[in-house]
This record gives C-alpha cells, structure tokens and sequence, in this order.
C-alpha cells in the first residue's frame, strides 16, 4: 500500500543508530533494580508464540509481585485463563508497568515451561524512557477520545472495536527476530493513536526514541506483528495479531495525531485478528484509579544508570559510560530533575505537550487583575513577539480548561508576564486570581498570534496603541519592547477604564512615560473620575476616539493597534476609518469571542488535503466548526485560541462556502488569497480545505 523500509541502512536513515550506552545499559541478570521493580509492578505487556506458532500478545498479571523470581536468570508467572499457552523454547518478553511512573522494564528470554506456571530463562532486561507514556498522558485522570470511525468490512469493523481504537492512547506492541527472539515494546500517543485505515489496515506513528529499534529491526526479518491496546477506564484489552513494515510516505505521516511535528515514520499492520474482551489482569490490577499508583517506586533512572556502570562494553568509551552510568546512580534526585528537563524539552518539540513552567510571584495590578511572574525550571529564556500571547493549560473543578494571555513583558528574558484581569463569571480568571500560589507549576503552549510588532532598530515610525481595560496587556509589551529597541519610533497610548484604579500598569506607564520624554505619550481616558481629575473623561467609544484623535494629532502614516472590549473596538475602528485611515494600517485584537452569525443548519462533508493528497473527508455537523470536525477526526489542523484571534489555524478554501464568525485575525489581503480560519469558519455547502 505504502513505500517500505526494507534495509537495516534505510531504516537507519530515517531513526539514527543506536549509541552504545543504549545497549550497554541491559543487564543479563535480575539484579536488585529489576528485583524492586517487579516487586511493585500489578501487570505487564507479554508477547510470545503459542504452541501452535501463532503469535499472541496479552496483559498479564493483576496484583504486585505477580512475578515470582526462581532465581538470578528465571522467573515464572500465571497466564489469564484465556491466554494460549507459550511454545517450549520460544522467545518471550515484556513491558512492566507502574502505575503513576513514566518509566518501565523490559525484560525477555527464553520459555523453559508453559504449565502451570510458565518458566522463563531471561537474557536481558533494560529500563525504558518515558516518553510514551508521557505521551499518552495514560496515569491522568483526564480521559480523552476522538471520534470512532465507521469501517464496512474486516477485522476492525465492529462499532466497539472502532470506540475502542478512538479511546486508546498506548499499546504495547511485540515482533520476532528470525532466530525467534521476542521483543515487547511500549507505544503511546493521544488517543486515537491506533488509526483503521480500512477494516484490515491499522496505522500508528513512531516518533522520536532511543534508535534500538528492535521491533522495526525484527521486522525487516519477520513481519510477523501482535498488539495489545489498552484504554483508560476500561477493563477491556485490544489484541491484534497480524503482518507489518515501516514506512516514511509523507501524506500518511500527515494524517496521523495532530502534534506539533508529524512522526519520523509509521508503522503500517495488515491486520488477521482483532479481538476485544474483558481482561482479568486488568480488572484485578484496579489499573486506572489513582489508588492504584505506586508512590513509594524506587527511580527507575537511577536504576538505569546502576545498569550503565556495571555494562560490558569495551574500551575507552565503555569506560566513560561506566563513570558516567555510576555518577547518575549515584545523584538519583540530579538524575531526575536532568532526565524530567528532558522530557519535558521533547515534549514540548513535540507539540503534544505544553512546556512547564513554575509561578515564581503573583503580583497584584488592581483589586482585579493579577500578573503571574512564570519561570521555566531549566532557566531557558522565553521568546515571542511583543504583542503575542500564550495559552495555559489550567485544571478547574476537574476539569480542562485552555485560556489564552497576551504576555506583558519583554520578550527574551528567563521570567515571563501574563496579566489576567477578572470578569463577571469568568472561570478560569476567578480561578486564577483567587486560587493559583507562587510555587505552583502550570503548563504553557505558545508564543502565538498575529497581533504583533516586530522591533527594527532602524526604524522611523508613528505607533497608536488604544487599549480597553485589560487589552492593555499586549501594549504593554509592545510599548516597552519598542521604546527600548527603536530608538527612532515615536508612540501614543489612549487607555480607557472606569477608573484610574482600574488602570493596570499605571505606575509603570508613568514611569515609561518621565523615562522616554516626548517619545511615549500616555492619555488615560476614565468613566468616573473626581472634579480634580483633568484627564480625558467617558467611554473609548466613536465619538470620544475621535475627539482625543483630533487632540493627539497622529500623523497619516502612522499604524493603530487596537485592544479591548468588543463595543470600544468597534467605536474605535469607525473613528479611524471616518477618519480616512486606511484599513491596512488598523491592527486589532479581541479578547472577546467573535459573534457568530446566520450558522449553517444543516451538516457539510469537508475534504481534507495537504500538498496535493487527499487525508480525509469527515462530516461537519450543523453548527460546528471545521476545526471542531477536523480534530475530531484526528486530522492534523493546528490551533491555539480557538477564538480567530491568533491566525494559527489558517486554511486556505479550494472549493465551497463558509460563515466566519468576526472579528477575526485574517487580513484583506488574506482573504482576498481564500484563506479561512477553521476555528471561526462553519460550512455552509460542501467545501474542501487545504492544510498549509
């Protein structure tokens, strides 16, 4: 169906080779590490083949210490009662899991006995790295799923097995070199990972890993394949037998989950048997209650690094990974904070997973607005554009929920600004300023938006910022970031508020204002004020923008950037246009969600191509968005907003009509060029869209 990967050298073209500390960090023994570790764990992935050759990978286990160890090279252990038994002498291995850690054990070897409780000469056990389950997020309490698919025909086609797949984000997944020795790997994604392209055809990715590689190396030999898939909060398990291969065709890596980069490669099963039934170990292990995660684990990458210093591999490089190995035994809590940096580094390559960040001071604006001063634990700096914004991934009442703040900072520093004013009602803002402490961590996607300025030294230029209440938090950065970096630009800033209580950053305005001279001019515009007060008084609508415009003077080649509640933005863009400023030289920025208008009533089909190939075709039911269907479907359409502010979801329309909800973030020249925003932009007929 797809171009495969056929040679140890292609294969090693597109995942790298292996380095010799990944080979030297197994061990030929069950030592103390694996020894804790398998004291702790209640199940484990288990691949082999049965007695009549066919392969078979299950879940095994169902309490701690199921495992019961013979001796320094043999352990042995019951299979569920619906498990075929293992061949005499076949290969066998396994994932061992612990609830709540990263982290697992691979272990394989030899069956010495299948009854009645199979015996197994072990040859190698290695700890894996937790990126797969950092992954599939499958110790959270959040439980995700896209939409199931519909499949006619084969072993995928029943509606169970298609919620299922929509509902798994890890499997574990094992092969057979052509001496017949097993190998169990773990995989983990979001949900939905596990795509049918077809009632006999399952896709999953590969992304970036450790380059040992065995399951690809096994199946360049063998393609015989098994998996078993699991789903959190069900007791179920998925088991798959079948044929594979890898391959790189770059419309199918398209199409897999939407993260920030599509996977290095995907492996392609034509599947003989899929099988969904309750599984005891499953049940018995109380997996996916929190109850159940191991607290008191021993670090795993500490037992890793005992491995590394105790390996066999020769010379001097051996040697330094000996000391090296020994040294990260011997700081197990430096290790941690070293690989967790890491993990979160690759995470955050990845798009899957936001970047980490710790709130080092909440510093009180107003009575109602908060600045969260943020670091990042590794002390990386933050770069953006002033005028762009981040999202945060915030938990409320158990529950997701993603807000959008315009930083307020410099850009480029190791401490980031978001200022977040509270509104009537607002959950996450209420949330935020009465609820989060310094020393709580939050997770952070971004920089994004198109509302920006970007710093030109050389630059000679008129900038005329209209802010509204907390639309003052994007001009904060761009007025600092452009007085200190174009010494040559001349800016105005008109802010309104009720009062000049409610005037966030007042103080540090003024101060801008006495630093920078005839440079920065600040005009405070208030609703209710004192006799004494001689600033500009009202509301930021029509009629008071243009009075002060007339006042300041602007000149005609300057730009205006507009922030703020939607009625003062609205008042503010007829003043300028009556004014004879030309739209292109309007910027705005809402906070407010764009008004949707006349949404179509009836569902659409969307085809969905990138470079020329066709993805998918889903359906858009009435009233939803294209984004909303794309995701579902687990198509790769990026976001940030979801509220057409930023212009991160930008699509271009081959064919068909949509309704946009406006404002939005798309420019005449944009649209003119048939671009959309898929977060904004409901069909109105039949419609195909372009992914950049």
């Amino acid at each position: 169906m797809f171009p495969r990967i056929e040679t140890v050298e292609d294969l090693e073209a597109v995942i790298g080779r292996a380095s010799a500390a990944v080979a030297m960090k197994q061990v030929d023994v069950i030592d103390e590490g694996c020894r804790a570790i398998l004291a702790l764990s209640p199940v484990a992935g288990c691949g082999y083949r049965d007695e009549e050759g066919q392969a078979v990978t299950t879940v095994i286990g169902g309490e701690r210490a199921f495992v019961k160890i013979e001796s320094a090279t043999r352990l042995s252990f019951e299979l569920p009662a619906s498990a075929p038994r293992p061949g005499i002498g076949g290969g066998i291995s396994f994932v061992f899991l612990l609830p709540g850690v990263g982290e697992t054990l691979r272990l394989g070897g030899k069956v010495v006995r299948a009854w009645p409780r199979v015996l197994v000469a072990m040859e190698e056990a290695f700890v894996h790295c937790a990126m797969c389950v950092v992954r599939s997020g499958i110790w959270g309490s959040e439980r995700t799923s896209v939409a199931p698919l519909a499949i006619a025909d084969g072993p995928l086609a029943t509606p169970e097995i298609a919620a299922f797949l929509a509902a798994a984000p890890f499997a574990v997944v094992s092969t057979w070199s052509d001496r017949d020795a097993s190998d169990t790997s773990p995989r983990g994604d979001p949900a939905g990972f596990l795509r049918a392209l077809d009632g006999h055809t399952l896709v999953l990715p590969d992304r970036k890993g450790n380059q040992r590689a065995d399951t690809f190396r096994n199946l360049l030999s063998c393609d015989t394949i098994a998996l078993a898939a699991l789903a959190p909060g069900r007791e179920e398990l998925l088991e798959v037998t079948g044929t594979a291969y890898l391959t790189t065709e770059p419309a199918l890596l398209a199409s897999l989950p939407p993260l920030a980069r599509p996977p290095q490669a995907a492996l392609v099963i034509h599947v003989t048997r899929a099988r969904l039934a309750a599984s005891e170990p499953v049940r018995a292990a109380n997996l996916w209650s929190r109850a159940s995660h191991v607290t008191e684990a021993p670090d795993l990458m500490a037992i890793a690094g005992r491995h590394l210093a105790r390996g066999k591999g020769g010379g001097v490089l051996g040697a330094i990974l000996r000391f090296v190995g020994a040294k990260l035994a011997a700081y197990p809590a430096l290790t941690r904070r070293l690989i967790d940096a890491g993990y979160r580094k690759q995470a955050a390559v990845e798009g899957h997973a936001g970047r980490t960040v710790r709130i080092a001071e909440i510093r009180r604006e107003t009575p109602d607005a908060v600045t969260l001063l943020l670091e990042d634990p590794t002390g990386a700096p933050f770069h953006f554009k002033p005028g762009q914004f981040f999202t945060v991934d915030l938990r409320i009442r158990r529950k997701p929920v993603k807000r959008s703040y315009s930083a307020s900072c410099l850009p480029g520093g190791k401490t980031l600004a978001l200022t977040i004013k509270r509104v009537d009602r607002g959950l996450a803002s209420t949330h935020i300023n009465g609820k989060l402490r310094a020393g709580d961590t939050l997770t952070l996607h971004g920089p994004s938006g198109s509302f920006l300025v970007e710093p030109d030294a050389s630059a000679t230029r008129e900038l005329v910022l209209v802010a509204g209440g907390s639309g003052i938090t994007p001009m904060m950065s761009i007025a600092a970031s452009i007085l200190a970096l174009e010494p040559g630009t001349k800016l105005t800033l008109l802010y309104g508020n009720r009062s000049l209580a409610d005037a966030i950053f007042a103080d540090a305005l003024a101060t801008l204002a006495r630093d920078h001279g005839a440079r920065f001019t600040v005009r405070h515009v208030v609703q209710h004020a004192d006799e004494a007060w001689t600033g500009g008084k009202g509301i930021l609508d029509a009629a008071t923008v243009a009075a002060e415009l007339d006042a300041l003077d602007p000149s005609p080649d300057a730009h205006f950037y507009v922030c703020g509640p939607a009625p003062m933005m609205r008042g503010t863009r007829r003043a300028l246009l009556a004014r004879g400023i030309p739209a292109t030289q309007i910027h705005e920025e809402s906070f407010a969600p764009p008004t949707v208008t006349d949404a179509p009533t009836k569902p659409q089909p969307m085809t969905v191509v990138r470079a020329g190939a066709t993805l998918a075709t889903v359906e858009v039911p009435a009233g939803k968005t294209l984004l909303q269907a794309g995701l579902k479907a687990s198509l790769p359409m990026a976001y940030s907003c979801s509220a057409g502010s930023c212009g991160e979801c930008m699509l271009h329309l081959v064919e068909g009509e949509v309704t946009m909800a406006e404002p939005n973030a798309l420019t005449p020249d944009e649209r003119a060029k048939g671009c959309i925003l898929a977060c904004v932009a409901r069909p109105r007929t039949p419609v195909k869209v372009e992914l950049p």
